[in-house]
């Protein structure tokens, strides 16, 4: 798992603070993955039927079945982030929120394939590039299988290119708009 981005904390942990809450998500998501999306006792006896485990994985997969609900009741949010939004944001990307506060954490899924997984903490995060893990393209199967995952529908509400232009000539873009609040 590569770290595609840090902004380290004062305590310089913030890394292995990421890898902790994305070992948690990684079980997760494996369990909705290999078990089903609904969390019901009928998807978790086929698996381990076909599945060879021992009793130690039985029972912790049992464990995990009492304390997950449905897939669908998982995250927080699925949404849209425009180009722009956030300073030095050179891409828009879609995000699937799982929670939200200090710490919350992500995944982003950009247009080019690329999936992140991203732990924030107040002022300190970290990203860690999943596209190539098995649960994040079956993650990402998901929400693209379900048409939520449109580039194109999403910029038509939005002047992307206007957006994309002030990023990339923001001394231009900054004389425009005084000469327009001069007029």
């Amino acid at each position: 798992m590569k770290t595609v981005f840090l902004n380290q904390n004062s305590t310089k942990d913030i890394r292995e603070q990421g890898e902790r809450y994305y070992n948690i998500r990684l079980s997760d998501l494996e369990y909705y993955m290999n078990v089903g999306t609904e969390g019901d006792k009928d998807e978790l006896r086929e698996y381990i039927n076909r599945a060879s485990l021992s009793f130690a994985e039985i029972r912790e997969l049992i464990n995990k079945s009492d304390d997950l609900s449905s897939f669908f009741d998982y995250g927080l949010c699925f949404d849209y982030v425009e180009f722009g939004t956030f300073d030095d944001q050179e891409e828009d990307y879609f995000r699937y929120q799982l929670s939200y506060g200090g710490p919350s954490d992500e995944f982003r899924f950009y247009e080019d394939g690329t999936i992140i997984y991203v732990y924030l903490d107040w002022f300190s995060g970290v990203g860690f590039d999943v596209t190539h893990e098995d649960f994040a393209i079956w993650l990402n199967d998901r929400f693209a299988g379900a048409d939520m995952m449109n580039f194109e529908r999403e910029r038509e509400k939005y002047d992307y290119f206007e957006q994309l232009d002030r990023i990339e000539n923001p001394e231009e873009y900054a004389e425009t708009k005084n000469e327009d609040t001069e007029e």
